[in-house]
């Protein structure tokens, strides 16, 4: 709600007005300027890696039947995006940088490579963002 409040994103999340692939969540948010399909993670590595399946199960349908979201008024997609919102505080470094290399699951790694070489290979622009959970923390304004 927030993003789609502050940036004008379109809530796509847990909707499922098309008439097919009625189980698929297509993404959470559109973000018209970019013509940008975002999917948003809260969690740990199995959360994310659910999040990567979900995220190319989508994008393989759109790339085929592109006028499955026009319900929605999505017309175009340019952009394949996963927002991942991370607790684990050991791959965060102390710059505000993120190392995919502290992560223990060899299996992320492969999966979020095989994504942006799907995602690519469609034709979308793939587009991975990291972000700390503060949620339930006190973090200084300059530490975020």
């Amino acid at each position: 709600m927030y993003l789609e409040n502050i940036y004008n994103y379109k809530l796509l999340d847990r909707r499922n007005d098309h008439n097919l692939f009625k189980s698929v969540e297509f993404a959470d948010l559109y973000n018209d300027e970019e013509l940008s399909l975002i999917h948003v993670k809260i969690g740990s590595t199995p959360e994310i890696r659910y999040c990567i399946q979900q995220s190319l199960h989508s994008t393989e349908i759109f790339n085929t039947q592109s006028n499955v979201l026009e319900v929605y008024g999505i017309q175009s997609i340019k952009k394949i995006s996963m927002l991942l919102v991370i607790g684990s505080r050991n791959m965060f470094l102390p710059n505000g940088s993120f190392d995919f290399g502290k992560n223990n699951s060899i299996y992320l790694k492969i999966e979020i490579i095989e994504w942006l070489t799907k995602v690519r290979s469609l034709g979308y622009v793939p587009e991975v963002i990291i972000c700390k959970d503060i949620r339930g923390t006190e973090v200084s304004p300059g530490k975020r």
